[in-house]
């Protein structure tokens, strides 16, 4: 008899839970709708979601969290996604393990993709470009004289401005959508005409590599002409992210860049 009300509650909730997603389908945007299944949410708790099947249900319901500033009971979050993490408790061994759990789940999601940087060398997506760092990442390829040219050049403004962290706390990571052409020799020209320093990345590799890493940040196109301006600022030790417009003024992107560098300090 209790399992069959504990089931019957359940089947309630997802019942409510599907009224609630249509309900708020077209309200209140994400902080990072392109940020394929990997979202953050600071508010009373903070919660790391990266089940990519689970994508969907997930995302209306942090866009009526995000427009309310409300978190919703532990429980119901533990019942209908179990994978979302928890950081409630202020008791040193649960923070550890939050963090831990955090590390390892954001690992799973992003992956060890291996990627090769305008200087040839060999690197891990996750474990050398994301870990315990703050990030931006853009898109571009290298024959276009357009927005990828004027996307960089705010790129090159963000590194001349944080230039006493650039390399340290924080990384530019440039990707490739034409990783065919976009071969290391050519990388090393362009990143020198951007005057690319310790700290800024330009990544290209195998192609399936490549768009593998492309979709985990929600930039993968089927032409290279069809990627957006859009950066992506991460901070990756409080798993706070954001976005900004890449053909923005220089200094709203500083703006978006410093309060992701300077969070959790």
């Amino acid at each position: 008899m209790f399992i069959f009300i504990k089931t019957v509650k359940f089947l309630n909730l997802v019942f409510k839970t599907e009224k609630v997603k249509q309900k708020y389908k077209n309200s209140a945007l994400c902080l990072s709708e392109k940020l394929a299944s990997f979202y953050t949410l600071r508010s009373m708790h903070k919660h790391v979601i990266h089940n990519e099947a689970m994508k969907q249900p997930i995302n209306y319901v942090l866009k009526i969290l995000l427009s309310t500033c409300r978190v919703a009971t532990t429980g119901v979050f533990l019942c209908l996604f179990p994978s979302v993490v928890f950081a409630q408790d202020n008791t040193e061994d649960n923070v550890t393990d939050t963090t831990v759990t955090e590390v390892n789940q954001a690992l799973e999601y992003f992956t060890n993709t291996r990627l090769v940087n305008q200087h040839g060398k060999e690197v891990l997506f996750y474990q050398d470009l994301l870990k315990d760092k703050t990030v931006v990442i853009n898109v571009f390829f290298t024959e276009s004289n357009g927005v990828c040219a004027a996307v960089n050049r705010n790129m090159e403004q963000i590194q001349v401005h944080f230039t006493e962290i650039m390399g340290k706390e924080l990384h530019l990571i440039s990707i490739t959508v034409d990783p065919t052409n976009d071969v290391p020799e050519v990388l090393t020209e362009y990143a020198q005409s951007y005057n690319a320093a310790n700290g800024w990345h330009f990544l290209s590799g195998e192609v399936e590599n490549v768009r593998n890493v492309l979709r985990k940040v929600g930039k993968d196109v089927e032409e290279r002409e069809s990627h957006d301006s859009v950066l992506l600022v991460g901070n990756l030790s409080t798993n706070l992210w954001k976005k900004a417009n890449g053909l923005s003024d220089i200094e709203e992107i500083i703006k978006i860049v410093e309060s992701v560098v300077s969070d959790g300090k």
